[in-house]
């Protein structure tokens, strides 16, 4: 189950900067504040964030060791890609990844998670309480 989270969280982050770049490069206007640019790639991480966590916690009740797993899985690649984006491409360096925008969204992205695996606790096991099954 690992690394069925592993992929899944490494698929979210490229899927959320992809959608990110495309976003900000083509449909969005340069001229736009940059707190509405900031909140829009918030709101496209905590969104790729619940709908990837939600496929990862789709083929079973979660509990919370398999949502503390895919959050640990989730903050390693997001720590790892974004150093790598400040060694690569920012002139900040590694220093990006204790920037405030990037603490805000790895926080929002892991609320995202559990969130995710509530919702899907709470209703997978209210389906099972409505067929009778004993928990």
């Amino acid at each position: 189950m690992w690394l069925r989270y592993l992929v899944i969280s490494f698929l979210n982050l490229v899927m959320g900067l992809l959608t990110l770049v495309i976003l900000l490069a083509y449909i969005l206007p340069t001229d736009s504040p940059s707190l509405l640019l900031q909140a829009v790639g918030w709101m496209i991480g905590f969104a790729f964030a619940f709908i990837f966590s939600h496929w990862a916690f789709s083929k079973k009740i979660p509990d919370r060791k398999d949502a503390l797993m895919l959050v640990v899985f989730h903050i390693a690649f997001f720590l790892l890609i974004y150093a790598l984006y400040g060694i690569l491409i920012s002139d900040r360096g590694v220093g990006v990844i204790v920037s405030l925008e990037l603490v805000i969204q790895l926080v929002l992205e892991v609320i995202a998670i559990l969130l995710a695996a509530y919702h899907l606790r709470r209703r997978k096991l209210q389906s099972m309480l409505g067929e009778g099954r004993m928990i």
